[in-house]
């Protein structure tokens, strides 16, 4: 091909669907094999008699090599961890990751580990594994603690990965068998024995320095301060501020807070200018900014985003160094397809996906977009092209995952990250000295304690401009691609002179305009027509959210999930169900109803309030205090909050929403039994949502001969064998249950008669836990169903 360029990106492009294929259609092994072995002797046989075919055959050859490569990937070995899932094992292994440690009341101490496993015994026999799998455990404070390389056993149950199974959501699972971990262990308190590991370990050591260095900065500044530094520097959420990382995420700058190629680019100009100032030649500088980039990812836990980071920014550093951009754009595609080849599920990594996107716009776009803002001050348009190339390039993948551009990324790029930088630059600087001269290092840490204030200040004051975030709906796989091809269209017609675009429009200016007249139609057509209704049953683990959308758009919101665990600070309301609502074009929620007050049914509340304008909200007539402490506002603040009645009824949009049971709670704060009973009707087909209604609630509600037969059946209290009586199935008659339910849940649901009981009614039953997320979908005549996992 006279394009190498071209052809290396349609390697990877090819290679990429390959990977993709996998589990979309099947091929034979041996039918895979043949192809392959067939196409790379046609390739040589095409590029020894100089066929022009040679390269369709090569690009053909990729593709099936990379489905083969995924194939391979996907396998997983006859001894690996992952086949103990269920047993009550002890295991062992060894420390392979930095431990994450959280001090707890009452002296107690919860560990997450990941160990390389070597051994495991289950009912007193012993054998021998492989992989990884995470160790999550409660223990006393006294006891000690292994660090990377240690060796620990540990009991207890051998249990499956399991995130939230909903579209838009990055996969959690797939992230951490990428690196290897197959499953999970949730241990027995106080039943980790460790064993130290007394021969030297780079690791460890590179740990105790990343440890000394922490314990240095918290020595002079607030550790909210040191946390901020440290992970600027070094990479790592643990220990920031919730309001920063928030101001940096609605800014488009949270990139930041871990290491990224822009911590690998600012390292290494920085180091280039360093050389040049110590006048090295341009070998020895190369090699010298190599080195020191080398050092920073080794420092920076090698984690694999860092290690791609550092990847492609050595070999996009060589180039251009060498002066040789268009090799830059090659390197890139080599260094993916080499990536790809090592790790093909990295296709499916946002971190991956992000920056290989993002180093392709400022390849391809800056400097094009460079030329167009020549008028402007050369720093002003260098940082407004860079911003601007590096957010569309990643544009589908922001709609995607985020739902948002942040449209006041180019304040914050301009005003903002140069004042980062700096300090950045200051606090690495700081990290070296402190071995001979710790005052210097003490006085540098003060001035970047003083500076991420600042920072701090002035990324809160951005974020705060009105409509600094742009809504940006999801538009799948196809329109990402028609997106790119779009945006390549655009970036050649760029590249042309004046005279020949010009000419191009007085060719196909009539064409051009006829395109946008019926783009024009088809987006009021869309605007206006209107689509079936659907009622979504979110994955929230242990918990319920619901959403129902009306055919011209309005929002019903039921229940809204909670957190994770009292030990931890994750909010499913704001990772899990305000994502999920963003990534349907939810912008307004019309109605939130709760089912009552309990953490797992409407925990979530407070972050889609935060997050979303609600017009009303229905609650249980519960304690006033417990809504506001769910909602995390004041008292006064709940006034606002209608209380559900019994037989209240009101219709959106043609949906029927029913109220057929209220009850007051019996004494100050909730219970199962007073659950509100919603039911919503659509034509023919109507959902019957029960809450965590109990035996009794069940019986009062059929007692009063309430209207329950229903099409589908949200069924009570996550499939709990106090509910969902005989009688009370019966008289719903339901088509379909769902059981909204954690996986390795420790309450025991659903209950297996209770599933008996609604399979004896001829239902059919699905469940969060093992479908996903569950959408039906009605037209008010028909009745489908369609569930995240197949």
């Amino acid at each position: 091909m006279n394009h190498p360029l071209i052809f290396i990106n349609c390697l990877v492009g090819v290679f990429m669907a390959g990977i993709f294929c996998v589990g979309q259609m099947v091929v034979p092994p041996t039918v895979l094999y043949s192809l392959i072995v067939v196409l790379l002797f046609g390739s040589l046989l095409f590029l020894y008699i100089g066929e022009k075919y040679a390269n369709y055959s090569i690009l053909a050859l990729f593709f099936f090599l990379g489905f083969l490569r995924s194939t391979h990937d996907l396998v997983i070995a006859p001894n690996d961890i992952s086949n103990e899932i269920g047993h009550v094992a002890k295991v062992t292994g060894s420390v392979v990751d930095t431990p994450r440690i959280k001090i707890l009341d009452e002296g107690k101490t919860s560990i997450r580990y990941v160990l390389e496993v070597t051994k495991v015994e289950v009912e007193h026999q012993k054998k021998s594994v492989n992989g990884k799998l995470v160790v999550n455990l409660t223990q006393k404070s006294e006891l000690p603690i292994a660090v990377y390389g240690d060796q620990v056993a540990v009991i207890g149950e051998v249990q499956s990965l399991h995130g939230y199974n909903n579209p838009g959501l990055i996969d959690s699972v797939a992230m951490l068998k990428r690196q290897g971990i197959t499953a999970k262990l949730k241990g027995v308190k106080n039943s980790a024995v460790v064993q130290v590991n007394e021969e030297s370990n780079f690791r460890r050591t590179v740990d105790a320095i990343r440890e000394k260095i922490r314990s240095s900065m918290e020595n002079v500044m607030p550790k909210q301060d040191a946390a901020a530094v440290f992970a600027m520097l070094f990479g790592g959420y643990g220990g920031i501020k919730p309001e920063l990382t928030a101001a940096f995420t609605a800014t488009g700058i949270v990139h930041i807070l871990s290491v990224s190629g822009s911590h690998i680019a600012l390292l290494a100009g920085t180091m280039q200018k360093v050389g040049s100032l110590l006048r090295l030649s341009p070998l020895v500088t190369a090699v010298f900014v190599i080195v020191t980039v080398l050092i920073y990812a080794v420092f920076s836990g090698c984690v694999p985003p860092v290690v791609r980071s550092a990847t492609m920014g050595i070999m996009t550093f060589v180039a251009l160094a060498l002066g040789r951009e268009k090799d830059a754009c090659i390197a890139l595609a080599f260094v993916s397809l080499v990536m790809l080849a090592m790790s093909p599920q990295l296709i499916y990594d946002i971190s991956f996906q992000l920056s290989f996107a993002a180093t392709a716009g400022l390849l391809y776009l800056s400097p094009v977009l460079t030329k167009l803002l020549i008028r402007l001050p050369k720093y002003v348009a260098i940082n407004m092209a860079i911003t601007i190339a590096a957010q569309l390039s990643v544009l589908p993948f922001l709609a995607w995952y985020f739902n948002s551009v942040s449209l006041s990324a180019l304040i914050a790029n301009i005003l903002v990250v140069p004042i980062i930088e700096n300090m950045i630059i200051f606090g690495l600087f700081g990290v070296i000295i402190g071995v001979i001269f710790p005052i210097g290092q003490a006085l540098l840490f003060v001035y970047c304690s003083l500076t991420i204030g600042l920072v701090y200040q002035l990324t809160s004051a951005v974020a705060a401009i009105p409509s600094g975030n742009l809504y940006v709906p999801s538009i799948g796989i196809w329109g990402g691609a028609c997106y790119y091809i779009a945006l390549a269209g655009v970036f050649i017609l760029l590249q042309l002179r004046s005279d020949s675009l010009a000419q191009y429009w007085n060719t196909y200016k009539k064409e051009l305009l006829g395109f946008s007249v019926i783009l024009v139609f088809i987006v009021i057509a869309y605007q206006n027509h209107s689509e079936p209704v659907r009622m979504h049953f979110i994955d929230v683990g242990q918990g319920d959210a619901m959403l129902f959308t009306t055919p011209h758009g309005k929002n019903i919101v039921i229940d809204t999930g909670g957190v994770l665990s009292l030990l931890s600070d994750f909010d499913i309301g704001e990772r899990v169900v305000v994502p999920y609502l963003k990534h349907y074009g939810v912008t307004k929620v019309d109605y939130l109803l709760l089912t009552h007050v309990h953490e797992d049914h409407a925990g979530g509340a407070a972050a889609i309030r935060r997050h979303l304008p609600v017009e009303h909200i229905i609650i249980g007539k519960e304690n006033r205090n417990e809504y506001a402490k769910v909602f995390k506002t004041n008292l006064q603040d709940t006034a606002s909050f209608a209380a559900a009645y019994t037989g209240e009824e009101f219709v959106v949009d043609g949906v029927r929403v029913q109220v057929l049971q209220a009850l007051d709670a019996v004494k100050a704060g909730s219970g199962n039994e007073v659950s509100n009973v919603f039911k919503l009707t659509y034509g023919k087909h109507s959902f019957l949502i029960t809450g965590d209604l109990d035996a009794n609630g069940e019986k009062e509600l059929v007692k009063n001969q309430a209207n329950l037969k229903s099409t589908v059946l949200k069924v009570a209290h996550h499939g709990s064998k106090t509910s969902s009586t005989p009688e009370f199935i019966q008289t719903v008659d339901p088509q379909y249950a769902v059981i909204s339910v954690g996986a390795n849940n420790t309450f025991g649901h659903p209950n297996q008669k209770v599933v008996e009981r609604l399979e004896e009614q001829q239902a059919t039953v699905y469940r969060t836990d093992t479908c996903g997320a569950i959408v039906f979908a009605s037209d008010g005549k028909t009745l489908t169903v369609d569930t995240f996992i197949k």
